[in-house]
C-alpha cells in the first residue's frame, strides 16, 4: 500500500506543477464506454455496458474465461460466445483483445446479422479500433500502474478456534497460520500503450502498441502480453479507389500456476506453519507451498491477423467492395500435476497440447445507388468465402513413483483436427424514403464443406424497417435467420479413429441439420424534455432448434456375449428465449461549473425449453455426455433440463431440520427408489432473470468523477465450500464458521446436499469509480493535453450471498480446466454451482496517467 501512495502522489505532485500553464478551456467529458482500471481482456472492459450482453467470471483469475450470452441460449454445447469481428474481420478471440485497441463496439441485429449466416445465431459483436481524430501527426500515451489484493475471504476458524472444536485424534501444530494470507499476496500490474497516427489529404496512418504486465493475488499466476496493431489507408484518382491494409499481432504467455490453489485456503490445517510438511494425503500433496513450486503450469498464446481491403467507384452511384484476411491463433499449454493418486509421492504427470487454429476469409461485395426524388434504393449483392481449419496435438509423460524409478511412460493424446469452407452469395437491398421510412432486406444462401451432407447449408435472410414520427422519437422492427457452425467436421459421416487406438469417433447419421435461430425484436427510440432524456426500448423473441449433440444410438449386437452402443451426431430440442432490453439516459445538466450526465440500462430474460423428444424428458447425465456437475453426486442433480421449463432451474432435497436426537439431516424426501428424482424440488433459477449497469458522470471544472454500478439478479448458487467444509465431521482441515451453525443445531452427520446450501447471490457492485483530473499545458508553444486519474475497481458488493463471490456461475467446467486453457468445456446447462476451487473476487486500485498531442 506504501509503494502505492508513494506513486500516487509523485502523479499527483507532478499534476499541481503543470497547473499553472494551463491553457485551455473546461471540456465538456464525453459519454465513456469501457472501464478504464486493471483490465484484462475486452469482455471485461464491456461488462454490464451493452444491454443484452451478460459477461460474467467468476473470481480474480487473470487466465479465466469469461461466460458471455447474448439474449439467451441459441446452441448446446461450447460455442455461447457471440462471434467478435475487428475491422471486418470475423473470428477473432474476446480473451486475447486488448481493450486499449478498441474504440467503440457495436452490436449488428436484422440483415446485418444475417450476413454471418452460420456463425451469427449466438451474436456478432463488430469492434473498431482507434482511429487519428486530428490531421496531422497525434500521438497518445497512457501509463497505468495498478495494485490488486482479495475483496472479499472465506470465513473461517482461527487457529485457536480449530483446536478447540476439532475432533479427538486430530494432527496439530505450533503455528497460528492464517492460509488466507499465507496463500495471496499484493499484486502489481502495469498497462502501457501508444497510440501514433497521422491524417494528411489522402494518407492515413495508425500504429497502436500495448504491453500488459499483470500479477495475480496468487503467486506463480499472472500473464505478460504485448499486442501490436497498425493499419494504412490511401484514397487516389480524386477519391474513386480507396485501399488499406491492417495487421493485428499478440503474443501472450501465462503462468497457470494451480487451479485448486484457493480451495487450499479453507482446506488446510491451520495449526501447521507455511513450511511445515503434512504426512497426510490431501489435494494439495502435501504443504500447498510446495505443490505451488511444483505447478509451473504455462501457457503462451499467440493471435496474429492481417488483411488487406478495397473500395472503388467506378461510376458515381456505383460501388465495389474487397477483403481478403487471414487468421491465426496457437496455443501452446505445459501443465504439470505432482501428484497422481492417494500418496504425497504417486508420481508426476506432464502434459503438453498444442491447438492451431487459422481461419482466411474473402468478401466481395458490389451495390448501385438508384435516386427517384424523395426516394432512394440500394440493390447488391455479396459473396463471401471461408477456409477454417483446426489442429490439436499433445503428449505425455508419466513417471510413477518408486524409490530410485526413472522409467518414464510417453503417450501421445488423441490427434483431433478438422477442416471446413463457408461460401455464401447475398443479395440485398436498403431503401430510404423522405429519410423518415428505411427498410434493409438480405437474402443470404449459404453452404458448408466437409460437415457431413446435411448439416451445415441453408438460406439465411433478415430485414430491418424503421419510421421516423419526428425528429425526435423512432419506431424499429427486425428479424433474422441465422445459424450455429458446428465445432466438429463430419458430422454425418462415419468417423473410424486409428490412432493411438482403434474407434469409432461417432456413425453416420445423414439427416443432420444445422442449428439455427429465429429472431424478432420491436421498439423505440425517443428524446424528451428537451432532449435532455433519451429512451431506447426493445422487445425480444428468439427460437432456436435443432440443436446438435453427441448421443448414444441404437443397440448393435455384434456378439453373443457383448453388447454395442453406437453414438451419433443428432438434431434435438429446441428453445424459447424472451426479454425486454431499456436504455435511458440524462444528457448533461449544466449548474454553472458543475455538469451531470447519467445513463442506465437493463435487460429482463427469460429462456425455456419448449420441444424435447419423448426420450430426453430430462437431460440428467450420461444421456447427452454432459457432466451435470463438478461436485460430483451431491449435485448430479441440481441443474436439469425439462421441456417447457425455464434454463437454470435448480432441484435439490428440501431442507426440513435436524434431528437433536440423532444428529442427523431431515430432508424431505418418499424413499420410493422407482421415483426418487422427485425428491428433488425446484428451488429457483440459476441463470439471472435481469441484470443492469448504471453509469454517472460528474465534472467540475477540470475534475471528473466516473460511477458505473453493476447489478445482477434473480439467480441462486449452490455453495460448494459450505458444503465441502462447513459440516462437523472434518479431520485436518481447516473450516468455516459456518460450522457453528449446524453444530448449534445438533449435527453429527457429514453434510447432505439440500437446500441449505443453496443461497440468492443476487447483488449489486460498484464496478469502478474514477476521480480524473484533466492538465492542458505548453511545450515550446505545443498545446499538450493530459488526464492523472485514480480508477478503483470492484470496490464492494451488496449481497446477501455468504461466500466470498455472488456472481453467476453462467457454465460449469471441471475443476482442472478452470483456467484458460487450450481444451476447456463451457456447460452452460450446467450452471449455478459455485465450485470450492473459485478464485477470491479482487479489487483493484489504478494510477492512471493519459498524455495527448
Amino acid at each position: 500500500m506504501l509503494r502505492f501512495l508513494i506513486i500516487f502522489f509523485n502523479f499527483f505532485s507532478f499534476a499541481l506543477f503543470l497547473e499553472a500553464r494551463e491553457v485551455d478551456s473546461v471540456k465538456i467529458q464525453q459519454q465513456k464506454l469501457f472501464n478504464e482500471g486493471l483490465i484484462l481482456s475486452l469482455p471485461q472492459a464491456i461488462q454490464g455496458q451493452i444491454p443484452g450482453l451478460l459477461v460474467s467470471r467468476p473470481g480474480s483469475n487473470p487466465n479465466g474465461n469469461y461466460d458471455m450470452i447474448y439474449r439467451g441460449y441459441h446452441t448446446f454445447k461450447s460455442r455461447m460466445q457471440p462471434l467478435l469481428m475487428i475491422d471486418g474481420m470475423p473470428g477473432l478471440s474476446w480473451h486475447l483483445v486488448d481493450p486499449y485497441l478498441i474504440d467503440s463496439i457495436g452490436v449488428r441485429r436484422g440483415s446485418q446479422l444475417a450476413q454471418m449466416g452460420l456463425q451469427a445465431a449466438a451474436g456478432v459483436f463488430d469492434a473498431s479500433v482507434s482511429k487519428p481524430l486530428n490531421s496531422g501527426l497525434s500521438l497518445s500515451f497512457l501509463q497505468n500502474i495498478s495494485m490488486e489484493n482479495y475483496q472479499r475471504a472465506y470465513n473461517n476458524l482461527s487457529a485457536k478456534e480449530f483446536r478447540t472444536q476439532a475432533p479427538p485424534g486430530t494432527l496439530f501444530g505450533e503455528s497460528d497460520t492464517d492460509w488466507l494470507e499465507a496463500l495471496t499476496r499484493t499484486a502489481w500490474s502495469t498497462n502501457t500503450g501508444l497510440k501514433l497516427g497521422y491524417q494528411s489529404g489522402n494518407l492515413t496512418a495508425r500504429t497502436i502498441l500495448s504491453h500488459r504486465k499483470v500479477e495475480s493475488i496468487q503467486r506463480q499466476a499472472g500473464f505478460r502480453q504485448l499486442s501490436l496493431f497498425g493499419a494504412l489507408d490511401y484514397s487516389f484518382l480524386n477519391g474513386k479507389i480507396n485501399a488499406g491494409a491492417s495487421t493485428l499481432l499478440v503474443s501472450r504467455n501465462s503462468e497457470l500456476g494451480n487451479t485448486d490453489f484457493f480451495q487450499a485456503a479453507v482446506a488446510m490445517n491451520p495449526t501447521l506453519g507455511l513450511e511445515d510438511p503434512t504426512n497426510y494425503f490431501n489435494r494439495y500433496g502435501g504443504n500447498p507451498k510446495v505443490r505451488m513450486k511444483t505447478d509451473e503450469n504455462s501457457l503462451s498464446a499467440n493471435m496474429n491477423m492481417v488483411q488487406g481491403y478495397v473500395t472503388v467507384n467506378p461510376l458515381p452511384h456505383w460501388t465495389v467492395k474487397g477483403r481478403i484476411g487471414y487468421l491465426e491463433t496457437n496455443k501452446n499449454q505445459f501443465q504439470l500435476n505432482g501428484i497422481l493418486s492417494s500418496s504425497n509421492d504417486a508420481g508426476t504427470l506432464e502434459r503438453n497440447r498444442i491447438r492451431e487454429d487459422d481461419r482466411t476469409f474473402l468478401e466481395l461485395t458490389s451495390d448501385y445507388l438508384i435516386q427517384i426524388q424523395d426516394f432512394t434504393l440500394n440493390p447488391g449483392m455479396r459473396f463471401t468465402s471461408q477456409k477454417i481449419s483446426y489442429d490439436k496435438t499433445g503428449s505425455a509423460l508419466i513417471r510413477s513413483w518408486q524409490s530410485g524409478n526413472t522409467v518414464i511412460e510417453e503417450q501421445t493424446l488423441p490427434h483431433d483436427f478438422g477442416k471446413y469452407t463457408l461460401n455464401a452469395m447475398g443479395f440485398f437491398i436498403h431503401s430510404d424514403w423522405k429519410e423518415k421510412l428505411y427498410f434493409d432486406f438480405l437474402l443470404q444462401p449459404e453452404g458448408a464443406a466437409n460437415l457431413g451432407e446435411n448439416a451445415g447449408w441453408g438460406n439465411f435472410f433478415g430485414w430491418d424497417l424503421k419510421y421516423r414520427l419526428n425528429p425526435r422519437f423512432l419506431l424499429f422492427t427486425s428479424y433474422s435467420h441465422t445459424g450455429m457452425i458446428p465445432d466438429r467436421t463430419g458430422l454425418s459421416k462415419t468417423i473410424l479413429q486409428i490412432e493411438p487406438f482403434v474407434n469409432f469417433t461417432h456413425f453416420a447419421n445423414p439427416d443432420m441439420k444445422w442449428e439455427d435461430t429465429f429472431q424478432w425484436e420491436i421498439g423505440g427510440t425517443g428524446n424528451f424534455l428537451r432532449d435532455k432524456i433519451y429512451a431506447e426500448f426493445r422487445l425480444f423473441i428468439s427460437q432456436s432448434s435443432d440443436f446438435i449433440n453427441l448421443m448414444q444410438g441404437y443397440d448393435w449386437d455384434y456378439t453373443d456375449w457383448n453388447a454395442y452402443y453406437p453414438f451419433t451426431y443428432q438434431n434435438f430440442g429446441a428453445i424459447r428465449n424472451q426479454g425486454t432490453e431499456w436504455i435511458l439516459k440524462l444528457n448533461p445538466v449544466n449548474l454553472g461549473k458543475l455538469s451531470y450526465q447519467s445513463s442506465i440500462n437493463a435487460t429482463f430474460i427469460q429462456s425455456e425449453w419448449t420441444d424435447l423428444e419423448a426420450e430426453f424428458v430430462s437431460l440428467e447425465g450420461n444421456d447427452t455426455g454432459v457432466s451435470r456437475g463438478i461436485g460430483g453426486n451431491p449435485l448430479y442433480q441440481y441443474s436439469t433440463i425439462r421441456t417447457g421449463e425455464s434454463i437454470g432451474t435448480a432441484r435439490a432435497l428440501e431442507y426440513l431440520g435436524i434431528d437433536r436426537t440423532t444428529g442427523q439431516w431431515i430432508l424431505q424426501q418418499s424413499n420410493n427408489p422407482q421415483d426418487w428424482r422427485s425428491d428433488y424440488v425446484t428451488q429457483g433459477k440459476t441463470i439471472p432473470r435481469w441484470w443492469m449497469g448504471w453509469n454517472h458522470q460528474l465534472q467540475w471544472k477540470k475534475w471528473h468523477l466516473d460511477a458505473f454500478f453493476r447489478g445482477v439478479f434473480g439467480h441462486i448458487n449452490a455453495n460448494e465450500t459450505n458444503l465441502m467444509y462447513g459440516g462437523v465431521n472434518f479431520s485436518n482441515q481447516n473450516v468455516l464458521r459456518s460450522y457453528q451453525n449446524l453444530q448449534d443445531q445438533g449435527l453429527k452427520e457429514f453434510n447432505r446436499f439440500s437446500s441449505y446450501f443453496i443461497e440468492n447471490s443476487g447483488f449489486l457492485s460498484l464496478h469502478y469509480l474514477t476521480i480524473s483530473r484533466d492538465l492542458d499545458f505548453l511545450i515550446r508553444n505545443k498545446k499538450i493535453s493530459s488526464t492523472l486519474s485514480l480508477i478503483a475497481n470492484n470496490l464492494f458488493y451488496i449481497t446477501s450471498y455468504s461466500a466470498p463471490d455472488p456472481e453467476a456461475r453462467l457454465s460449469t467446467r471441471p475443476v482442472w480446466q478452470m483456467d484458460e486453457h487450450i481444451d476447456y468445456t463451457d456447460n452452460y446447462f450446467s450452471s449455478g454451482i459455485d465450485g470450492a476451487s473459485t478464485w477470491l473476487p479482487s479489487r483493484a486500485f489504478t494510477v492512471s496517467f493519459q498524455l495527448r498531442f
